[in-house]
């Protein structure tokens, strides 16, 4: 597992393969990652090219304990009806 980061401007990552968006772990092989080129894949994908990951290096986009926060600090709003409306 290699710390990647991620830009605010950085679009979304797609599966080389089956085209599933990718989010935080990205599975790339490692002679890409040598050149700075990485040719991203989704986990099954990875897998289905290599069970034990082999020849595969993980890149992570962020922290596990920034993406815990979030879910931890998440709350559900919930939207009242006056006479049939959205308020």
């Amino acid at each position: 597992l290699v710390w990647h980061g991620r830009t605010q401007t950085e679009p979304a990552h797609y599966c080389s393969i089956c085209e599933v968006e990718v989010f935080d772990l990205l599975f790339v092989t490692s002679e890409s990652n040598s050149r700075k080129t990485y040719v991203v894949h989704c986990q099954d994908c990875a897998r289905r090219a290599s069970t034990n990951l082999e020849n595969f290096v993980v890149l992570e986009q962020y922290k596990i304990q920034d993406l815990m926060q979030v879910y931890d600090q998440f709350t559900l709003v919930s939207i009242e009806l006056e006479y049939g409306k959205l308020v």
